[in-house]
């Protein structure tokens, strides 16, 4: 039975898994570590345990060997509410945990959705549901402003993380893995009808730097409220420093 082969046994025990607040860096990441050439990239978000359809982790298994990998990276941004089932299902699985400047995901869902305090609340959520798991070994957390200020480092980092040797070619991750969804050029805007293939467009570009948009794309009252509610867990992140008393 396949079971019994090596390569079948290692991608069934050490899948990865990409989560944190959408519009946070997961897709990015996503792309990064499915340029490795042991790592079978999930290019669609699965909702395997937000919907419970664990049955598809087999299909991952299957997808990586076909594709002559030995494991495989997929990514749904909301399983930072179930890393608990990831890891009941796959005891061995590593998971990613991406953060990023509150104020700029809610300024990127703003752009998306017409609505800035879905961002915020959102935000807020799933960063605090992934806390509890920060001192895991099998997890690791790291910062989108981290991967743009010094990529190679970092990725090196994920990839030791990962227990592999790091390789040059990730570092043109834009050109290789190719969504069949995935347009030439980009999109007239990024709001939801355009949404996913406005992101499909722009992972495939060279690293972009999305650090500090919030400053120009939230007015002073939203950045007031951002902050009413969540600037402890920006100052606890590193994003924002205490006021002075």
């Amino acid at each position: 039975m396949m079971k019994s082969h090596p390569e079948f046994a290692e991608s069934v025990s050490q899948p990865i898994f990409v989560v944190g607040c959408g519009h946070s860096g997961t897709t990015l990441l996503l792309r990064v570590i499915g340029s490795h050439p042991n790592i079978h990239a999930i290019l669609d978000e699965s909702a395997t345990f937000t919907k419970d359809r664990t049955y598809q982790l087999r299909d991952f298994d299957l997808a990586a060997l076909a594709a002559g990998k030995k494991r495989w990276v997929e990514k749904t941004p909301l399983h930072i509410h179930h890393i608990g089932s990831m890891f009941k299902w796959r005891p061995k699985a590593r998971v990613l945990i991406i953060l990023r400047d509150g104020r700029d995901v809610a300024a990127s869902i703003k752009k998306r959705k017409e609505n800035f305090e879905t961002g915020l609340n959102r935000w807020v959520r799933d960063n605090a549901a992934g806390e509890k798991w920060w001192q895991d070994p099998r997890v690791m957390v790291l910062k989108y402003e981290d991967l743009v200020t010094d990529f190679s480092g970092k990725v090196r980092e994920v990839i030791d993380f990962l227990s592999e040797e790091y390789c040059e070619e990730m570092q043109n991750f834009h050109q290789g893995l190719k969504h069949e969804a995935q347009p030439e050029t980009a999109p007239e805007s990024a709001v939801e009808n355009h949404h996913f293939q406005y992101r499909m467009w722009q992972v495939s570009q060279p690293l972009f730097d999305g650090r500090g948009r919030w400053m120009d794309e939230l007015d002073q009252a939203e950045k007031d409220q951002f902050m009413a509610k969540a600037g402890d867990m920006l100052i606890r992140y590193g994003y924002a420093k205490p006021e002075k008393p």
